[in-house]
Formats: C-alpha cells, structure tokens, sequence
C-alpha cells in the first residue's frame, strides 16, 4: 500500500528532530568533561614565564638601602640623620667657671660670693655671670634665678641697688651676634641657707629658648 506524501514528510520531521536532539546531547556532555574556567586563570601558554633570581648579598642590600658600612644591620638599622649640633655634645650644665652653651646664647658663671653686709636674717649674693649672644638676644637680671629643691629665689630687679664688691650689676639690654655683656645678679639669701643652690639662666625670647644650670659651691653666704 503506497505511503501518501503527508506521511512521508512526517517521518522526516521526525527523523530530523531525533538527530538535532542527539547532537545536542553530544555538546552538552563535551562541555560538562572540560575543566571550568571561571575563575579567570590564564591557560598555561598564555602564563608569563618565572624566572628565579638569587637574593642579594649584605654588600648590595646596603647599598639599595643606603645603610653606611659602619652600621649593624641586624641589631640597629640604617643610621640616624645627624645634623651639625647633634654630631658635638653641648654642655648645658656645669659648675662655676664652665662654659655652658644654650641655642642661642654662651654662659659662664664667673663667681658667687655674699656682698656688702647682712640684713636681717638675710645675705645678699652676687653672682658674677657672663654672656654672649649667637644671634639678637635681650638680657636682664631677672632671667636668672637660685633653687633648691622646690625653692627659688628671684635675682633682685633693682638697677640702683649697688653693693660693695658686686659692681657692675647686669642690666637690661640687648645684644648682636657676637656682643658680649658681664655683671653681677644680686640674690637675697635666707638663713640657714638652703643646700644644693644651683644658679639657673632662661633668657627670654620669643618662641622659647634653652635654659642652663650651675652647681653652686656650698655656702655661698659665707665665700669671700
């Protein structure tokens, strides 16, 4: 019996469906087998070639980092940048005839000894003192001052006040660069007298300035 046509076309229709559901399945089951990239990772021709280089040796690495041969890498590190006045010691604090040095000022105390005669229960102590300026530096009387302990006594303002054997008084000024201004600092001293007396001097100026200290004999009061 013959086949109508209708059906025929049928058949293939069918037959075409089978196959484009096969291939399909192929492709599907091809891709599931291959390693996932989805992670990003560049195939291996793709990968920049490694190359190994040996580290370097202690003479290299100082020099990269420029750490001076002198200097212990493992226990101190690179070395500190040491500016002009760090590379010297300076000597703020001293006894009598030292030369101190401030930022901004030498000092010397020359002597200390009591002037004229007791008042009251009191001495009267001049303090022989020299400075000289390293820039424009003012000075008066009352930058300098006596301790001990939590005690201070203030240098007498008085510029008339001339006692016999402290004469010059150091005034009220200024100096230049260079200049150079002594006199006596006059202190009323209590008795007994407080130990461990250390003559201090704070010059004023603006943006502050470094202060010095004298370790001062014991008995000043009775020095002549």
């Amino acid at each position: 019996m013959p086949v109508s046509e209708s059906v025929m076309r049928r058949r293939d229709l069918v037959r075409g469906i089978l196959v484009g559901a096969l291939v399909l399945t192929a492709c599907r089951r091809e891709n599931s087998e291959k390693p996932s990239d989805k992670s990003g990772a560049e195939p291996p021709s793709a990968r920049p070639e490694v190359v190994s280089r040996p580290a370097p040796g202690p003479s290299a690495l100082r020099e990269q980092l420029g750490i001076p041969a002198g200097v212990d890498m493992e226990t101190q590190g690179p070395a500190p940048a040491v500016t002009p006045a760090a590379a010297r010691k300076v000597k703020s604090h001293g006894v009598l005839g030292d030369l101190l040095e401030g930022d901004v000022y030498f000092f010397t105390a020359e002597a200390v000894k009591p002037c004229g005669e007791p008042v009251g229960n009191r001495v009267v102590v001049g303090a022989k003192v020299k400075i000289k300026a390293k820039s424009r530096l003012t000075f008066s009387p009352r930058e300098l001052s006596l301790h001990s302990g939590g005690v201070t006594l203030n240098a007498s303002v008085d510029p008339k006040r001339e006692l016999e054997g402290c004469t010059p008084l150091l005034k009220v000024g200024w100096l230049k660069k260079d200049e150079t201004v002594e006199g006596y600092v006059l202190f009323d001293v209590p008795a007994p007298e407080p130990k461990d007396l250390q003559l201090r001097y704070l010059p004023t100026r603006w943006g502050g300035a470094s202060a010095i200290g004298v370790e001062l004999p014991e008995c000043v009061t009775c020095a002549r």
